[in-house]
């Protein structure tokens, strides 16, 4: 009887830590996208006297937390720098956002930065630490904009990249934008994304061969005691 205690406690013992032990980081995949060529684009931001704020509506087809949007950026010759920006994703009434923001994250553009068209660079706004459910099917919205620029006296902005005249280049959603703080309303084609979602946790291998331990000790105990009859 004392053995099959200690037996017992250490099992429990081993379970629990491997229960308890850390696991691997959420592995983030590839959901969404529209990355036909192109060089063409639309600014955010202060622009011919109009400031505007643009992005995307999109589904995703899984449900899971949202773990980052890239977005394809470019800067005119007449952006200042350095520059941020901000993503910002929302849910949609009617295929438009609405509603307080499911989360946002700012890019910091410091580093060297191609002028002009065909810059062809694209930059990650990290949404991990942001909490953001999406349902499979529905339908969400994410939009850039640039917070320290509302009201400056020249024109100046950050470029978005998209496939213009064409809304089938991304047949779950399309193009939007808002213009000094007006109603949303789309635009002509899809802007370059790709949306990257979270797959969940996965087991170290530590904590794998722990429990798998712990159930061999399980079978072998039982087999002895089948024996031992």
């Amino acid at each position: 009887m004392g053995k099959a205690r200690r037996f017992s406690g250490i099992l429990t013992a081993v379970l629990a830590f491997a229960l308890g032990h850390p696991q691997a980081e959420a592995v983030p995949i590839l959901d969404q996208e529209m990355v036909i060529p192109t060089t063409n684009g639309a600014n955010i931001g202060p622009w011919l006297g109009v400031y505007r704020m643009r992005g995307q509506t999109f589904v995703p087809s899984m449900s899971g937390q949202l773990a980052s949007i890239d977005m394809h950026l470019g800067r005119t010759t007449q952006t200042p720098w350095p520059v941020d920006v901000t993503l910002t994703v929302t849910e949609t009434t009617s295929g438009f956002p609405t509603g307080t923001p499911l989360g946002s994250a700012l890019l910091e553009l410091r580093g060297a930065w191609p002028e002009g068209g065909g810059s062809n660079q694209w930059y990650s706004f990290d949404l991990q630490g942001e909490g953001i459910h999406l349902d499979a099917g529905e339908t969400y919205a994410f939009y850039a904009s640039i917070p320290d620029m509302a009201s400056p006296p020249l024109d100046y902005g950050v470029i978005l990249y998209a496939v213009l005249g064409d809304h089938s280049a991304y047949p779950s959603g399309y193009a939007i934008e808002t213009a000094d703080g007006g109603p949303w309303d789309t635009i002509w084609g899809d802007f370059h994304f790709r949306t990257f979602m979270e797959l969940g946790t996965i087991p170290e291998p530590t904590t794998m061969s722990l429990l798998a331990a712990g159930l061999t000790a399980v079978r072998l105990r039982r087999k002895r005691r089948r024996n031992g009859r």
